[in-house]
């Protein structure tokens, strides 16, 4: 089986940035099989603290916890990467939102109001 999306003729397992890196696979069973089989190979060590599964689809679908690796990964409803907001329903509504409450919010250490 392969592992990642493909989006029109691309196909895409991974986006990596720094240490920061988010999976890609089209059925959950995929993503734990490639992570437990190849994840102790790489060499690199996972902070399972700061990991989690972003599941995109029904609501009714959607597990509280994966394992993987014998570790417990949460499931959240979205995440942010490299600022921008990812929702599990794909939807660009929780986008627009934050975008809307970071415009709004006053700037550090000012005592400015914006009206």
């Amino acid at each position: 089986m392969w592992a990642g999306i493909s989006l029109g003729l691309e196909n895409f397992t991974d986006v990596d940035y720094a240490d920061d890196v988010s999976l890609f696979a089209a059925m959950l069973e995929v993503l734990q099989l490639t992570l437990n089989s190849e994840y102790k190979a790489s060499g690199f060590e996972v902070n399972w603290s700061k990991t989690n599964c972003l599941y995109i689809g029904p609501d009714s679908n959607q597990p509280v916890t994966v394992d993987v690796c014998n570790e417990h990964v949460e499931v959240a409803d979205y995440f942010v990467h490299l600022g921008s907001l990812v929702h599990h329903t794909w939807s660009s509504e929780p986008v627009i939102r934050r975008y809307i409450e970071i415009v709004n919010k006053p700037p550090m250490g000012s005592d400015a109001q914006l009206v």
